[in-house]
């Protein structure tokens, strides 16, 4: 991560500082070669700096990059392990919108995948199931 000044304040400081050495320049002009010395250094230590930070803002896009890939590949697994699942998957977030839902929840609740699916809506139709509702499923979990 690039902690060093923002580039356009450097540029900024620089046209600053050459202002500063012209207006000295022309007050006491036996001393321009050393003021046009003095502003040759500055830049050129500027232009190291912006140099510098250009390298590490290009390694920093390029772990980016890398980084962005990696997600999307584990993103990909994770839909495919989702969709290969018979049982319906479904997840909504706080905006009543969903995130994602399996083939199987599409087809269970008679959907298409590039439709906007009310969520609200399909909740009322859900049935919860107690376990006392299921008295085998009540038995087998409190074995």
């Amino acid at each position: 991560m690039v902690t060093r000044d923002d580039p356009l304040e450097k540029l900024s400081e620089i046209y600053r500082r050459i202002d500063e050495l012209k207006a000295r320049a022309s007050k006491d002009p036996d001393h321009v070669e050393a003021v046009l010395s003095t502003a040759l250094e500055t830049l050129e230590a500027n232009l190291e700096e912006l140099s510098q930070q250009n390298e590490e803002l290009a390694e920093a896009a390029e772990e980016n990059r890398r980084l962005l890939t990696a997600v999307q590949e584990e993103r990909d697994k994770l839909s495919a392990l989702v969709n290969s699942i018979g049982d319906e998957v479904w997840f909504a977030d706080t905006q009543k919108r969903f995130t994602l839902a399996n083939p199987s929840a599409l087809r269970e609740f008679g959907l298409s995948s590039d439709e906007e699916i009310d969520v609200e809506k399909l909740a009322t139709s859900l049935k919860s199931i107690a376990p006392t509702e299921v008295p085998d499923l009540s038995r087998k979990l409190h074995r």
